[in-house]
């Protein structure tokens, strides 16, 4: 299986394209990685001209939240990871809620701390 591309990533504001005016390019902004000098292109944010100011905006929202997550995905994963360890360690909020008796029946919650970090993880990708 082929591997992503690393980040971190970034986004730029493509240059109009000549005879249309500008924030109404078909593709106004790309996300790319830039590799010793040059760029590999990673995905083109697309308008459906004629692009509104709003929707350019939304666009340009959208490019930036993409590269925000991707570039902060490993970061928190490794963060979701390791307060996983410590809840395990320490004892997680379901435990006190519902008592010792009952966990011991019934385990971990869906929607407890450690329920919500483990699904985030596998969510993630990891320990599925």
């Amino acid at each position: 299986m082929a591997k992503h591309t690393e980040t971190p990533w970034a986004f730029c504001v493509r240059e109009p394209v000549s005879g249309i005016p500008s924030g109404e390019s078909e593709i106004p902004f790309s996300i790319y990685k830039e590799l010793g000098g040059c760029v590999e292109p990673i995905a083109d944010i697309c308008n459906f001209p004629p692009a509104t100011k709003e929707q350019t905006e939304h666009q340009h929202a959208n490019a930036e939240f993409i590269v925000r997550a991707v570039n902060s995905h490993d970061d928190l994963l490794a963060a979701c990871k390791a307060a996983e360890r410590l809840i395990i360690v320490l004892g997680c909020d379901c435990l006190v809620e519902i008592g010792e008796e009952q966990f011991e029946k019934s385990g971990h919650r869906e929607e407890c701390t450690l329920g919500k970090l483990q699904a985030a993880i596998r969510k993630a990708g990891e320990g599925a």
